[in-house]
C-alpha cells in the first residue's frame, strides 16, 4: 500500500535522462509527455491508473525537467502548488518572500521604462536580471555606472530573442531586479519539501565561473566534502524558505541557487519550482554518490547522507555541451566528448536538432585544478 501520492511527471525537452528513466520504471508515477516521448510512454505504460475524477482534481504532486514547458506543468499542478510555483518563478516575489533571511541584501525592482534613467551605485557591483527568467538569460553583472547602458541594451535584446522562442511565461521583460552582487562561491541544490514539509536535499553542486562577471551555466561539480560542508546550512536555509511558503509546500521539488559569503551566510539567489536541474543535471548526484534523486522525490524518501558521504573524496563534474548552428551535431558531439576526456562516466544526449545543447557529460576529475579546463569547453 502506498504511503504517498504518486507524482505526475511531465516528459518534455530535448533529452530524457537514463537515471530519470530508471526511476520511472521503479516508482508508481503518472506519466505525461510531449509527442516526442510517445515511445517512452508506450514502453513504460501508465504506471498508476487514473481515477474517474482525476482530470478535474489535479491534486497529485507534479515534476518536470525542461523550463520552456513551464506553462504545461502549470496546467497539471494543484492550485496550491501553482500559487507557490508562481511565488518562486517570479524572482521579485521570491526576493520579497525571503527578504528577512538576508536583511543586509539590497534589491530594487524596476519597470522596463525605468531602466534607462536608473543610476546604479558607484561603489559596488550589481546584478541586473529579469524577474521572470531562466538559464541566466538577460542576466548581467554590472561593475560600474559607465557599463549600465550597454548592460541594459544587451539584456533587453537577449530577453526579446529568448521570449520569442520559449514564451513570456518563461522569460519576460515586464519587470527587472537590480540587486547586490554577492561575493562568494555559488552552489546549486536539488531537492524537495516532503509530505511533512521538511526539506530533503538530493544533491549540492559547486558552480564555478571564469570571471566575476560570468553567469554561464556550463560546469558544476560535487564531492563528499562538499556535501558534508553544505548539507547542514542548505537544509536549514531551505526549511526556513519552506516555512515562508507555508503548508502548501509539500511534495514540492526545487532547484535552488545560492551563494556562500565569506561570513558563512548562505544567500538564496533564486529557486526554480517543481523541478531539479534541467536535461539530466541531477544525474550528477547518481554518478557521484550512487543514489537516484528522482526516485527519492517520486517515493517521498530522502538519501541516507551519513552513509553516502562515507568513502573517497573524488570530484565529479558535469559539463554542458553547446551546439554551434549550421555544423554537424554528431561531429560536434564527438569532439565535445573527446575534449571532456577519458574519465567520462555518463552522457545525456540532446537529440533535438533545434536544441542549443549537445547534451551533458559527466566526468570524474582528479582535483579542482581540472575545473578551469572544463570551463574552457563552453565554446562550440
Amino acid at each position: 500500500m502506498l504511503t504517498y501520492e504518486p507524482v505526475r511527471c511531465l516528459l518534455s525537452g530535448p533529452a530524457l535522462s537514463p537515471v530519470l528513466h530508471d526511476a520511472l520504471t521503479q516508482a508508481p508515477v503518472r506519466i505525461c509527455a510531449e509527442p516526442a516521448f510517445d515511445d517512452v510512454v508506450a514502453a513504460l505504460g501508465d504506471r498508476v491508473p487514473a481515477g474517474p475524477d482525476e482530470a478535474a482534481r489535479h491534486d497529485t504532486p507534479v515534476f518536470y525537467g525542461w523550463e520552456p514547458s513551464y506553462a504545461a506543468i502549470m496546467r497539471l499542478a494543484s492550485p496550491a502548488h501553482k500559487h507557490l510555483a508562481g511565488l518562486c518563478k517570479d524572482k521579485a516575489a521570491f526576493r520579497r518572500l525571503t527578504s528577512d533571511l538576508t536583511p543586509a541584501f539590497r534589491c530594487v525592482a524596476l519597470r522596463p521604462d525605468e531602466l534607462c534613467t536608473f543610476r546604479p551605485p558607484s561603489d559596488r557591483s550589481v546584478v541586473l536580471k529579469p524577474s521572470i527568467g531562466t538559464n541566466s538569460i538577460g542576466v548581467r553583472v554590472v561593475a560600474s555606472a559607465d557599463a549600465w547602458a550597454e548592460a541594459v541594451e544587451q539584456s533587453l535584446d537577449e530577453i526579446a530573442r529568448a521570449s520569442a522562442r520559449v514564451g513570456t511565461d518563461v522569460v519576460s521583460d515586464t519587470l527587472f531586479l537590480v540587486e547586490d552582487y554577492v561575493e562568494g562561491t555559488e552552489f546549486a541544490c536539488d531537492g524537495f519539501w516532503n509530505g511533512d514539509g521538511e526539506a530533503v536535499i538530493t544533491g549540492i553542486y559547486e558552480h564555478p565561473f571564469d570571471t566575476p562577471g560570468d553567469v554561464a551555466d556550463v560546469v558544476y561539480f560535487t564531492s563528499r566534502p562538499i556535501m558534508r560542508a553544505l548539507l547542514p546550512p542548505a537544509t536549514e536555509l531551505l526549511n526556513r524558505i519552506g516555512a515562508r511558503l507555508g503548508p502548501g509546500a509539500r511534495r514540492f521539488a526545487f532547484h535552488l541557487e545560492a551563494r556562500l559569503r565569506s561570513d558563512g551566510v548562505l544567500v538564496p539567489i533564486e529557486l526554480n519550482p517543481l523541478r531539479f536541474g534541467q536535461i539530466g543535471f541531477s544525474d550528477l548526484a547518481f554518478h557521484a554518490f550512487g543514489h537516484n534523486p528522482y526516485q527519492c522525490f517520486f517515493t517521498d524518501t530522502g538519501p541516507d547522507w551519513p552513509a553516502l558521504c562515507m568513502g573517497d573524496d573524488d570530484i565529479y563534474a558535469l559539463v554542458v555541451g553547446l551546439a554551434a548552428p549550421g555544423t554537424d551535431r554528431m561531429a560536434q558531439t564527438a569532439d565535445f566528448l573527446a575534449a571532456v576526456g577519458p574519465n567520462r562516466v555518463g552522457f545525456v544526449a540532446a537529440d533535438r536538432q533545434n536544441s542549443p545543447f549537445l547534451g551533458i557529460a559527466f566526468t570524474r576529475v582528479p582535483s579542482r585544478e581540472e575545473i578551469p579546463r572544463l570551463l574552457s569547453l563552453r565554446s562550440p
